[in-house]
């Protein structure tokens, strides 16, 4: 049986242990069981404990001795206050108020703060579509692999949670606190993040097909691609390493779960890549026009979200890659052509260096042909008596003059050469238009 087999049979096997609550014990149906659930942590200040020992009176195997006391979570050891993978505590709800319920009818203050703990949870493959948390602590938590399709997260601090390969479709985190938290190759697709805090966040390789992302909270450390990836591939599998986490991803590129035992950093197998590094959906090799208008519309609700808070050059990187999901989604092979030279060779404005090499490849080109035929080119100096050196030099000179458009009339060209010299001031105009711009648009931005 191959790694992923394995791995896949014991996804399987975490869901199933909650669907088949009735042979565990006979006199507790699913549905009695999530009730129990859902009304220890209702009503209860010690809710973790009675939970834990009510699981363990069903004879549920989370809860054992061998059951690990930490996860890690985005690269950080973090005590499991309760195990919870593979519930189905899905259509609940999990408010402040109704955490606090018990407290405030003991009429006791000790427990009746504005904000429920869940805190340190281990929610891998847990089915909580719909569910709802309202002004809850979540943070310290491990959502990967989980479903939480329709979730709605309000008021809600989930600091330092991990929600790699969840499904997230549709999910709503409105107000929540989000900061250092890790949504690495989730599905967000539909997903709504409104007036939230996402510093330090990592999104490297999710789907936001049809997301908004709208006056959120970001800063530098906010990631939606990683410069580079580690990676070992072998023929039926792949082992990223994002953010500290060792991932594996099947051979039709979908990950399979996290790796709880890092491997050796030594390993000589170890390679980097940019394939992994960007959003997923730009690798949609079916992608068609619609498919990368929404990739455009995704980059710009990030370039706005960085600008907004005045970073403008990771601002400027989303602000090339959503042009370049523009070029993508146009129906024409011209104008998809023709930007994509413009793309190449300026980067749009935004790559300066690309610019640089543009003029100095512009001057050189037109150098070589005024060097060949010398003899257009009328002087107060005798071509004859020139040495080759010279002659490059005198070309090279006239060519910097030419394209900058300076023009001091010691050299001009005859015949056909005028058109020549016509086309290298045409094209020293627009680069150093742009030049100009994309320098003075940088600094002030900046």
């Amino acid at each position: 049986m191959t790694v992923i087999r394995e791995l896949e049979h014991k996804r399987e096997s975490l869901v199933r242990r909650w669907k088949e609550i009735s042979k565990t014990n006979k006199d507790m149906t699913e549905d009695i069981v999530k009730r129990n659930i859902v009304g220890i942590i209702g009503t209860s200040e010690d809710w973790k404990i009675q939970l834990s020992d009510f699981l363990r009176k069903i004879n549920l195997p989370i809860t054992d001795s061998s059951t690990e006391e930490s996860i890690t979570v985005n690269g950080e050891r973090v005590k499991v206050n309760l195990d919870l993978r593979g519930i189905d505590l899905s259509n609940e709800r999990f408010t402040a108020r109704r955490f606090n319920e018990f407290a405030y009818a003991r009429n006791t203050a000790k427990h009746s703060s504005s904000i429920g703990d869940m805190s340190g949870l281990h929610f891998e493959y847990a089915v909580l579509d719909n569910t709802h948390f309202e002004g809850i602590d979540i943070s310290n938590s491990c959502f990967d692999f989980s479903s939480l399709q329709n979730c709605i997260f309000k008021h809600s601090k989930c600091i330092n949670d991990s929600f790699i390969g969840a499904d997230c479709c549709k999910i709503l985190f409105e107000n929540a606190d989000l900061n250092e938290s890790a949504f690495i190759f989730s599905d967000m697709r539909g997903a709504e993040i409104v007036a939230s805090e996402i510093e330090g966040c990592d999104f490297t390789g999710a789907k936001f097909f049809q997301a908004k992302l709208v006056s959120n909270s970001c800063d530098v450390s906010t990631k939606f691609i990683s410069e580079k990836v580690y990676y070992i591939k072998d023929n039926e599998y792949t082992i990223l390493s994002i953010r500290g986490k060792e991932i594996l991803i099947d051979s039709e590129k979908t990950p399979v779960c996290v790796l709880r035992e890092n491997l050796d950093e030594d390993d000589r197998r170890w390679r980097t890549t940019k394939r992994y590094a960007m959003v997923l959906d730009e690798y949609n090799e079916k992608n068609d026009e619609d498919d990368w208008s929404e990739i455009k519309e995704i980059y710009r609700q990030i370039k706005l979200m960085y600008r907004s808070h005045g970073f403008y050059s990771e601002g400027d990187t989303y602000f090339f890659l959503e042009l370049k999901a523009k070029r993508k989604s146009h129906a024409s092979v011209i104008y998809r052509s023709f930007m994509k030279a413009i793309e190449f060779l300026t980067g749009y404005g935004i790559k300066i260096e690309r610019m640089v090499i543009l003029a100095l490849t512009t001057v050189g080109f037109f150098s070589c042909i005024y060097a060949f035929d010398s003899s257009n080119l009328v002087s107060s100096d005798s071509v004859m008596n020139m040495s080759f050196k010279e002659l490059i030099s005198r070309s090279i000179y006239f060519s910097i003059v030419t394209f900058t458009t300076v023009g001091y009339g010691d050299i001009h060209p005859i015949g056909y050469m005028r058109f020549v010299a016509n086309f290298e001031a045409f094209c020293g105009l627009l680069v150093m238009g742009l030049f100009v711009v994309s320098i003075t648009r940088k600094f002030i931005g900046d």
